[in-house]
C-alpha cells in the first residue's frame, strides 16, 4: 500500500489537473511548501482542488466523504468560504460521529489574499482552539512590476511573534524565463542554504532540462536531473528523472505522455530504471468529454506481467460546465466498489450581479490557468460599449490568432481560447477598447 501512496502524489504532480499550477516549483525534498499536494499538510483549497484562482474564489461550501457502496462511513471535512473581495477565507469543519452532524465549531480556517491582478500575495492558516483563532504559518509572495513571482517567504507562529522558516529567490533570464530558483532555511540567525534549482529553456522558452542541487554546508551537491522532450506540436511526451550517485548519473524514472488528436493528455506511463533496463510501474488513463472537459481517470499498476486496476476517479459537472462532484473506487480484484465522493458547491456571485453594476473603467485581468494547456479563459471589463479587439501574439510579435473584433456592451466580458494546435510558448494578448490598451503575458506549456 506504501507504494501505492507515492505513485498516486505522483498523480497529482504529472495528471492534467496540475498543469494549472506552476510546475517549475516543484520539491519533492522539502516539507515547508505550498506547492506539494499532499505531502505537508496542511496545504490550500485551492491546490487541493488544482482549480485556478478566479474559480476557486466562488467556491461556496465542498465536503469530502468517505463511504462504501454510497453508505456514509466517515465525513472528513467540510469547507465553507467567504468571499470579500481579493480575500478568500475557507473555513473547515469535522464530522461528529456522536451526533451525525458536522460540528458547529470549525477546526481550522486559510485565508489567501490577492492582488489587483488576481496573484496571491498572503496566505494564512489558522487553527481554532475552542474560543478563537490561533495563528499557525502564513506565506508571502511577490511580484514585478510585470506580475512574475519574485520571491516566496514562509513563516511560523511560535505563540507569541511570527519567525521566518524559509525563503525562495526566483530568477530569470532577459526573456523572462525562469532560470533558478534558490531556497534557503532560517536557523534562527542567518539565512542557510537549502537548494539551488537550475533550468534549462529552448528558444521559445519551452523548459528542457531541470537540475537540482542541496547545499553540504560547504558546496552545492547535485541531487537530481530532469530532461523534458516534445512532440512537433509542443505536447510533453517525455520525462526523465535521473540521480546523482556521489560520481555520476543514474536514470531513475521515465514518464511518458500520450495524447489524442486534440492535444489531450490520454495516458501516463511511468517506468523505473532496475538494474540494466526500464520497467513498468504505473499507468494513468484519462477520459474527456468532446469539449475537453476532463471527466474520469484510472489508475492501474504493474504486476510483472500484466496492468491490475487500482484506483478510478469519475468527475460530474453541470449544464454550466462547473465541477459538482467527484466519485473515487477502488478495486478489490474483481470488481470496483465505492470508496469516496465529494461534493463541490459553486456560488458565481460575481457572475450574477456584474451586468447590474457600472463598470468604473476598462480592465484585462489576468488569464486563466496560466500556464494552461491547452485551453484558458481571458476577463476583461468595458466601462463603454463600443469597438473591442482582443488578439493574441506569439513571442515574435506576429498575430496568432484575433479573438474578439465586434462592437460590445459595457460590462464584464470573458472568451475562451482553445491552443490545441498551438506550439508551447509564451504568448501576447492585447485588449483595445476605445483609447484603452493593455497587454499580458501568458504560457502555453504542453
Amino acid at each position: 500500500m506504501q507504494k501505492h501512496f507515492i505513485w498516486i502524489i505522483v498523480l497529482f504532480i504529472t495528471s492534467p489537473i496540475f498543469s494549472q499550477t506552476d510546475i517549475y516549483d516543484i520539491n519533492q525534498a522539502h516539507p515547508k511548501s505550498t506547492e506539494l499536494m499532499f505531502q505537508y499538510p496542511p496545504v490550500s483549497i485551492r491546490e487541493r482542488l488544482q482549480l485556478p484562482i478566479p474559480n476557486i474564489d466562488y467556491l461556496k461550501e465542498i465536503e469530502h466523504i468517505k463511504v462504501d457502496n454510497l453508505i456514509p462511513l466517515e465525513f472528513f471535512t467540510k469547507m465553507t468560504a467567504e468571499d470579500s473581495g481579493l480575500v478568500i477565507s475557507y473555513t473547515t469543519h469535522l464530522w461528529d460521529d456522536s451526533t451525525q452532524a458536522w460540528n458547529s465549531e470549525p477546526n481550522n480556517r486559510e485565508i489567501t489574499t490577492y492582488d489587483s491582478n488576481q496573484n496571491e500575495t498572503e496566505f494564512l492558516w489558522q487553527d481554532w482552539d475552542g474560543d478563537d483563532w490561533v495563528n499557525n504559518f502564513r506565506t508571502f509572495h511577490t511580484y514585478d512590476s510585470s506580475g512574475i513571482l519574485t520571491e516566496f517567504l514562509w513563516q511560523d507562529w511560535d505563540g507569541a511573534d511570527w519567525n521566518d522558516s524559509s525563503w525562495k529567490l526566483y530568477s530569470y533570464d532577459f526573456n523572462g524565463y525562469l532560470i533558478e530558483i534558490l531556497w534557503q532555511d532560517w536557523d534562527g540567525a542567518d539565512w542557510i542554504n537549502y537548494s539551488l534549482e537550475f533550468y534549462t529553456n529552448d528558444s521559445s522558452g519551452i523548459l528542457t532540462e531541470s537540475l537540482w542541487q542541496l547545499w553540504d554546508g560547504t558546496d552545492w551537491v547535485n541531487g537530481s536531473k530532469t530532461f523534458y522532450m516534445y512532440d512537433s506540436n509542443g505536447n510533453l511526451t517525455e520525462w526523465l528523472f535521473q540521480s546523482w550517485n556521489f560520481s555520476n548519473w543514474q536514470n531513475s524514472s521515465l514518464f511518458l505522455f500520450t495524447y489524442d488528436l486534440n492535444g489531450f493528455q490520454t495516458e501516463l506511463l511511468i517506468q523505473n530504471w532496475v538494474s540494466t533496463e526500464w520497467e513498468n510501474g504505473a499507468l494513468y488513463l484519462y477520459t474527456y468529454h468532446l469539449n475537453g472537459t476532463f471527466t474520469e481517470w484510472t489508475l492501474q499498476f504493474w504486476d510483472g506481467t500484466d496492468w491490475e486496476n487500482f484506483l478510478w476517479l469519475l468527475y460530474t459537472y453541470d449544464s454550466n460546465e462547473t465541477l459538482t462532484e467527484w466519485i473515487s473506487q477502488l478495486w478489490d480484484g474483481t470488481d470496483w466498489y465505492n470508496s469516496g465522493i465529494t461534493y463541490v458547491d459553486f456560488s458565481n456571485i460575481i457572475a450574477s450581479v456584474v451586468n447590474d453594476i457600472i463598470p468604473a473603467g476598462y480592465f484585462l485581468e489576468q488569464n486563466y490557468p496560466n500556464p494552461f494547456n491547452p485551453a484558458t479563459t481571458l476577463e476583461y471589463t468595458l466601462q463603454n460599449s463600443g469597438e473591442v479587439s482582443l488578439i493574441i501574439y506569439n513571442l515574435l510579435g506576429q498575430e496568432a490568432v484575433k479573438l474578439i473584433n465586434e462592437v460590445q456592451q459595457a460590462g464584464h466580458h470573458e472568451v475562451t481560447w482553445n491552443a490545441y494546435d498551438f506550439a508551447s510558448g509564451i504568448y501576447f494578448y492585447r485588449l483595445q477598447a476605445s483609447d484603452f490598451v493593455q497587454t499580458r503575458k501568458m504560457v502555453l506549456l504542453k
